[in-house]
């Protein structure tokens, strides 16, 4: 296994490239989202990329700590969150550089939170078996995609009988849309999201991962 430099702070215009450039990178991995993360209350980044003898990039992960209670009980309340995979080179060179960032991650992890949780936006393509290797098990998942591209009509269709109800029902009640990437905006969403949340009776981030995300 070739050793490789990690660091845990990069050029963002080096970091934005190798994302941008990976197949399977998204705003998620991004310097922007790191900069989203440390305005948000109870939410502490973390970057870690590998770095081979010429410094290029072979692997990086954008992870958040988050942490639902204070200081004594931090430790016990927190959990490592990845709201994207990890990317690293798709070889083998790559996937080496991977381990070794996770393994560097899960270090300064383990007294810090209670687990780390890797939530991929893409089918694996042959990082699970370095995942696994590093101890992380994986578990079935489901995401709803809907191309938003196609004919209105077509969505229309696309929607189950009971949906297209209630928005009719919805209309008739004089429910309407509006695009409001304002404050207000921030506000109505959190709210509505906020009735959502504890009906499922999960937490809910704090605000302030909104108010960033907006900015």
């Amino acid at each position: 296994m070739n050793d490789y430099k990690i660091v845990d702070s990069l050029d963002p215009k080096v970091w934005d490239e190798f994302v941008c450039n990976h197949p399977r990178g998204s705003i998620l991995q991004t310097p922007w989202m790191m900069d989203v993360y440390k305005g948000t209350r109870n939410y502490y980044p973390s970057f870690l990329a590998a770095l081979d003898t010429a410094g290029d990039v072979q692997a990086l992960l954008l992870a958040v700590r988050v942490q639902t209670l204070p200081d004594p009980l931090a430790g016990l309340s927190s959990r490592a969150m990845l709201f994207a995979e990890p990317l690293c080179r798709e070889d083998e060179v790559g996937r080496s550089a991977l381990s070794q960032v996770l393994a560097e991650h899960d270090r300064r992890m383990r007294r810090e939170s209670l687990f780390s949780e890797i939530r991929p936006l893409h089918p694996s393509n042959g990082d699970r078996e370095c995942l696994e290797q590093n101890g992380y098990r994986y578990e079935d998942y489901l995401n709803f995609l809907i191309n938003l591209q196609r004919p209105r009509d077509e969505i229309w269709r696309a929607l189950t009988n009971t949906c297209r109800a209630n928005i009719r029902r919805g209309q008739k009640a004089g429910v309407h849309i509006e695009d409001e990437t304002d404050e207000h905006g921030v506000d109505l969403l959190y709210e509505i999201v906020q009735m959502t949340y504890e009906h499922a009776q999960v937490p809910l981030a704090d605000k302030s991962l909104f108010q960033q995300s907006l900015r």
